[in-house]
């Protein structure tokens, strides 16, 4: 890193030396990567790779999330349907 900053400020005319190098280091850059290493710091999970006990496990508590979010949809449906039907009958019945 030392020696790109070096041969930008070579390029743009300032010297090799220490104190220039200072002004050639953007602030900017400095924060970016303090701050990206705040968020790998906040999300250390990111950077763990996945097992095949684990990924076995997600596939699994997805299939179950799955059923569950089916079975309770199938329910609603149910009871609508149940609901409807005894409003039909209802009225099928009161106007005989």
């Amino acid at each position: 890193m030392l020696v790109d900053v070096a041969s930008q400020g070579e390029a743009t005319g300032y010297e090799n030396t220490g104190t220039s190098l200072c002004k050639i280091m953007d602030v900017s850059f400095f924060f970016q990567k303090l701050i990206e290493n705040c968020e790998a710091a906040e999300h250390p999970h990111l950077s763990i790779p996945e097992t095949s006990a684990g990924k076995s496990r997600k596939q699994y508590h997805r299939l179950i999330n799955r059923s569950l979010v089916f079975v309770s949809v199938g329910a609603a449906v149910a009871i609508v349907g149940l609901a409807a039907y005894r409003v039909y009958a209802t009225r099928r019945n009161s106007s005989s």
